[in-house]
């Protein structure tokens, strides 16, 4: 979500940047779509993309409410592969409007996760959780 009160997005010219994430693997690997996550829109471009194959690791960080967050969730696991990894950012913000934390409390009840939150910070934070269950 490139815009709006809960979301951010990053700038296009941070692609490059991310792209250095695949570590001699095929940059051609990593895709960013930019647009509203639960937009038909944005679906049919990952559908073109993936053309039938699944994701190894998505990072979810757009609408930071608790409806949008777990609507993002809800609509890309499904694009994942049984053993993927999903990324979410924000899981210690506890701003107004905010509700990262809660469906994170929610979500890591389910799976095996692990939490990456800078000592005695009140903010951001990263989560991940594995798809393949406890």
């Amino acid at each position: 979500m490139p815009d709006g009160q809960y979301g951010g997005g990053y700038d296009k010219k941070r692609i490059k940047f991310f792209k250095e994430f695949a570590h001699g693997r095929d940059k051609n690997d990593l895709y960013f779509i930019r647009g509203d996550s639960k937009s038909k829109d944005t679906t049919e471009k990952l559908e073109n993309i993936l053309k039938g194959k699944k994701i190894d690791f998505l990072y979810i960080d757009g609408d930071h409410t608790y409806e949008g967050i777990k609507k993002d969730f809800n609509i890309y696991k499904e694009y994942m592969a049984n053993d993927g990894l999903i990324g979410f950012h924000d899981i210690n913000t506890h701003k107004e409007g905010y509700g990262v934390v809660k469906f994170w409390n929610e979500i890591k009840e389910q799976y095996r996760y692990e939490e990456f939150i800078k000592k005695d910070s009140k903010v951001m934070g990263n989560g991940l959780i594995y798809l393949n269950k406890l």
